[in-house]
C-alpha cells in the first residue's frame, strides 16, 4: 500500500509533467486497483456499458466527418478513453459519462487543427461555453490540442484535435536534438528551476519530498498579466507566488493587487485564467508574515532572503 500511495501522488505526477501520458496512466491505474479495488471495478463496469452505446455515436461522427473532410484533409479518427483513475476522479468531480469518451482527430498541420475545427462545428450544433484552445494558449507544452464539445442526436459528445507533430511529443523527442545550453533552459521549463531553489530551502529529505511533490507535481493554472504574457503556477498559488516568479525585486515593494480589475487582499489565491496586476510602493513592503501565504519554494526563499537581511 504505501508503494501505491507514493506511485500516485509523486511518480505519475512526474510522468505527466513529463509528457509521458501512457505511463501516467498505467501508474495511476495500477495505484488505484490496489488502494481501492472496488470502486476500481466498478468504473470499469460503467465504462464498459457506455462504451456500448458510444460506439454507436462515435461511427456516425467518423462517418460525417470523412464524407465532409476526407478530400481536403489528411487526417486519423479514433475513439479514446480516459484511463479507468482519470475517469473515477472526474466522476467524483461530476463530470458526466459523455465527458470520459471522445473522439479524437489527428491531421498534419496546426492550421489545418483550425480549420477542422470549424467543419465540425458546421455539422454538429456545439455545446455553449464547452470549447478550449490548449494550442494557442497551452498549460502543458506536450498536450497541445482543440477541444469542443458537440450535440449528436442528443448526446454530448467531445472532440480533440491534435497536429501529428503536437500529438507525438514528449520529453524523449524534444530533448533529442538540444544542444546543452538549449538543454538547461528546457529542464528549467519543465521543472521551473524547482529542484535547485527547494535545496537552497531545506536538506531535509523528507521536507524536500513534501516541497517538490507540493509544489512539481501540482497540477498546473496559467494566470495573466495585464499585458496578457501568460504565467504558469502551481494550482494552490497566491498573488504571492505570481509576483515573485515574476520580478523579485518589484514583488519585494507590492502594497495591493487588483485581480481582473478587483482589488483584493495580496494572500488571495489564484484561479484560472485571472489577470493580476501588481501595485509597488517605492521601498520594499516584504513582512515575515508573507511565507504564510505562498506556495512556491522560489517565493519562500526570496521572502526569506529579504527577512533576513
Amino acid at each position: 500500500m504505501p508503494y501505491a500511495n507514493e506511485t500516485m501522488l509523486f511518480y505519475s505526477r512526474l510522468a505527466e509533467r513529463l509528457g509521458l501520458y501512457r505511463i501516467q496512466a498505467e501508474l495511476e491505474d495500477l495505484a488505484f486497483h490496489y488502494l481501492n479495488p472496488q470502486r476500481y471495478n466498478r468504473v470499469k463496469e460503467l465504462k464498459a456499458e457506455y462504451e456500448i452505446m458510444f460506439a454507436g455515436v462515435y461511427g456516425h461522427c467518423s462517418r460525417e466527418i470523412n464524407d465532409n473532410c476526407s478530400e481536403r484533409f489528411q487526417m486519423e479518427i479514433f475513439m479514446n478513453t480516459v484511463p479507468i483513475y482519470s475517469s473515477y476522479s472526474m466522476l467524483q468531480e461530476g463530470s458526466p459519462l459523455s465527458d470520459i469518451f471522445s473522439i479524437n482527430v489527428i491531421t498534419d498541420t496546426t492550421p489545418n487543427c483550425y480549420m477542422l475545427f470549424g467543419v465540425i462545428h458546421t455539422i454538429f450544433k456545439p455545446s455553449k461555453n464547452r470549447f478550449s484552445d490548449e494550442i494557442a494558449v497551452s498549460k502543458n507544452k506536450f498536450n497541445k490540442h482543440l477541444q469542443t464539445t458537440v450535440l449528436v442526436n442528443g448526446h454530448e459528445v467531445t472532440f480533440k484535435i491534435y497536429s501529428k507533430g503536437t500529438r507525438d511529443q514528449n520529453i524523449v523527442k524534444s530533448i533529442q536534438s538540444l544542444s546543452p545550453v538549449q538543454l538547461e533552459a528546457f529542464s528549467s521549463e519543465i521543472l521551473r528551476n524547482s529542484i535547485g531553489t527547494i535545496k537552497t530551502i531545506s536538506t531535509d529529505p523528507i521536507q524536500f519530498y513534501d516541497l517538490i511533490a507540493t509544489e512539481l507535481l501540482q497540477k498546473d493554472i496559467t494566470v495573466h498579466t495585464p499585458k496578457m504574457d501568460s504565467v504558469t503556477l502551481p494550482d494552490g498559488s497566491t498573488v504571492f507566488d505570481f509576483a515573485f516568479y515574476q520580478d523579485p525585486a518589484l514583488a519585494a515593494r507590492m502594497s495591493s493587487v487588483f485581480i481582473n480589475g478587483v482589488k483584493k487582499p495580496l494572500h488571495t489565491r489564484l484561479k484560472e485564467n485571472e489577470i493580476i496586476e501588481i501595485i509597488v510602493e517605492e521601498y520594499e513592503t516584504v513582512r515575515e508574515d508573507w511565507l504564510n501565504f505562498t506556495l512556491t519554494a522560489k517565493a519562500a526563499k526570496e521572502i526569506s532572503g529579504r527577512i533576513g537581511s
